[in-house]
């Protein structure tokens, strides 16, 4: 894990009550050791539903197949899932698909060299904190501060490959029987602290530090020894995957800086000791590998992708962006493209894509912003000429096929909109914003007894994905008692015993 900047949030303030009320229930959150997954219960998203009989028509939902691993594997994995559900209900999570895209790429072409099975998936939290964190399984959550504080991706990879190395490495499981008790502490710990962070920097930093001080004795030289291991195998996974060692070491040198503002002692400081020495030792490691400078290609694509998450962020101005973008630069072009429709100024926003448009005709980036415009002013059409090319020679592009199952459904293509993105469900089970679009696309169906009950599947996938237990399993009862059909009905009682079976896990 890397727990590192705890910055100034401008989250809005916690009154003395709810803090000290929220500090009671974190103790005992720790005191049992156990976070619970489930969260609390919410209205629910399709309103009062006719309870009526349907008849026997085939769901258009895709079947979970979990994959040939052995026992401790899908162990983990359901660990990682786990996980990944309560991250996604108590964090804010950055939601842009290009950008996941990006990153998934990364992740998924180092985890591939560490032989790792498919891994549970990379998260990005909205945050300014400098943050990264593995579980078993090969879940992975990464900050939007960490990734608009490196220079390259490369640094990125190197965060990447350390959290992966972690992970191939077991470095969870090979702890003796006696210290699992202090590891769903401390995950549990990490999670609440990265939680009341967003509320109260001190509370949260304070809950943090305690649950690891509570352990620091045993778990230190534990995570001396393997931050060594996770280093050494880190950068060889970086060096295999195409990325350059010494970023790793670069950018440990950036988060020390960063540490050296702070306060108070960070959560990475106990969990991933970054002592001068670490530092040296990682740089020394890195000159036996030769100096791999990233191209100039791939330095402004990073550059682009940090430009597109400030402007989504709102961190980014019309006047900070003109200067560069009126140089040609095209990561400032975009970003001041994408800064335009968000304010709803379609036509400078056009005008500022336009000679993108003409200068890198198979750009997905820039397509993409071009559509977004388009699709954002009602120009439905102008957005489907934009992207529809492009999507027949990528296919497998995630993020054109849904601004395209998005066109669809406003153009009135329910059924192509929901086929595609059906398709996109088989090959990423655990996207929430596939399962939304899904949810949404549904509702547009005529009015029968089968749209309820793919309005009600498709919700009960996201509410899972979203760490809304009790809520998923309540919506697939429902949907049980509409079919008329015994196949159907044994479908959706399976997909409820495997959501039953996964409440139990705790993290």
């Amino acid at each position: 894990m890397i727990f590192q900047e705890m910055s100034g949030d401008d989250a809005p303030s916690v009154n003395a009550v709810t803090l000290k009320l929220a500090k009671s229930q974190i103790l005992l959150l720790l005191l049992i050791g156990a976070m619970p997954v489930d969260a609390a219960v919410e209205p629910s998203l399709l309103g009062e539903v006719e309870e009526k009989t349907t008849p026997s028509v085939a769901l258009r939902v895709p079947t979970l197949a979990a994959p040939t691993t052995g026992i401790f594997e899908q162990s983990d994995r359901k660990l990682g899932e786990a996980i990944l559900r309560a991250v996604r209900a108590q964090m804010p999570i950055f939601q842009d698909p290009w950008t996941q895209d990006q990153l998934r790429v990364v992740f998924e072409r180092i985890s591939a060299q560490a032989s790792m099975p498919t891994p549970v998936g990379l998260e990005i939290i909205r945050d300014d904190q400098i943050n990264a964190f593995a579980v078993p399984g090969g879940m992975i959550a990464i900050n939007t501060g960490l990734i608009l504080q490196a220079t390259e991706m490369d640094e990125v990879a190197g965060v990447l490959a350390h959290e992966v190395a972690h992970v191939s490495q077991k470095h969870f499981s090979r702890r003796s029987e006696e210290l699992k008790y202090d590891k769903w502490l401390s995950v549990g710990g990490i999670l609440a602290g990265m939680l009341i962070t967003k509320q109260d920097q001190d509370i949260g930093s304070a809950i943090a530090t305690g649950v690891q001080a509570a352990t620091a004795s045993r778990q230190l030289a534990y995570s001396r020894d393997h931050e060594r291991e996770a280093d050494r195998l880190g950068m060889e996974l970086m060096r295999v995957s195409g990325y350059s060692p010494h970023a790793m070491a670069s950018f440990f040198e950036v988060m020390q800086k960063k540490q050296g503002a702070l306060g108070f002692l960070p959560d990475f400081v106990l969990t991933h000791p970054l002592t001068q020495e670490r530092i040296s030792e990682a740089k020394a490691r890195a000159t036996a590998y030769p100096i791999q400078a990233s191209s100039p290609q791939a330095i402004q694509q990073f550059r682009r992708l940090q430009g597109r998450m400030a402007a989504l962020l709102g961190r980014s101005s019309v006047a900070s962006l003109k200067p560069a973008a009126a140089q040609g630069d095209d990561a400032a072009q975009l970003s001041l493209a994408t800064v335009y429709r968000l304010s709803r100024q379609f036509a400078p926003a056009r005008q500022t894509i336009a000679p993108l448009l003409q200068q890198s005709p198979d750009d997905v980036l820039v397509h993409l912003v071009a559509a977004e415009i388009e699709f954002d002013d009602g120009q439905y059409a102008k957005a489907r000429q934009l992207i529809a090319p492009l999507s027949q020679v990528m296919p497998e592009q995630r993020t054109l096929q849904l601004m395209l199952a998005n066109i669809d459904s406003k153009q009135g293509q329910i059924e192509v909109a929901l086929t595609r993105l059906n398709a996109l469900a088989q090959r990423f089970p655990r996207d929430v914003v596939v399962w939304e679009q899904l949810l949404t696309t549904a509702y547009q169906l005529p009015d029968t007894p089968h749209k309820t009950l793919e309005i009600l599947r498709y919700r009960a996938e996201s509410q899972f994905w979203q760490g809304q237990m009790d809520q998923a399993i309540v919506s697939l009862e429902r949907a049980v008692k509409l079919s008329t059909d015994q196949a159907q009905k044994d479908q959706l009682q399976i997909r409820i015993d495997e959501m039953r079976a996964d409440r139990k896990i705790k993290v």
